[in-house]
C-alpha cells in the first residue's frame, strides 16, 4: 500500500484464485478503507479496473466510485444495476 498526504493506494493485491468465492478482494478493499479512515485519509484508490467486464469487477461494487477520463477529470462511475 502506498500512502500519500490525503490518500492511500493499493494497486496490486494478490491472492489464490481458488479462493474467489470468499470475496478476498472485497475484504482487502474494506481493510484498506478502514486503514485509510483510521489515518484520516480522504481518498482510497483500489487500483485498476476496466470499463468492460473483467476479473476486477468486484471493485465496481462500491458506492461513490469515480474514474479518471484521461482528459484530467474525475467522474462518478455509474454502476449497471441490471
Amino acid at each position: 500500500m502506498d500512502e500519500g498526504e490525503v490518500s492511500t493506494s493499493c494497486i496490486y493485491t494478490i491472492f489464490n484464485t481458488s479462493c474467489n468465492r470468499r470475496s478476498l478482494g472485497i475484504m482487502t478493499i474494506l481493510m484498506e478503507i478502514q486503514y485509510s479512515h483510521d489515518k484520516k485519509k480522504r481518498y482510497v484508490c483500489p487500483g485498476y479496473a476496466y470499463r468492460e467486464d473483467s476479473f476486477y469487477d468486484y471493485k465496481k461494487k462500491f458506492a461513490g466510485t469515480e474514474y479518471y477520463d484521461w482528459c484530467g477529470n474525475w467522474k462518478p462511475f455509474q454502476r449497471n444495476l441490471s
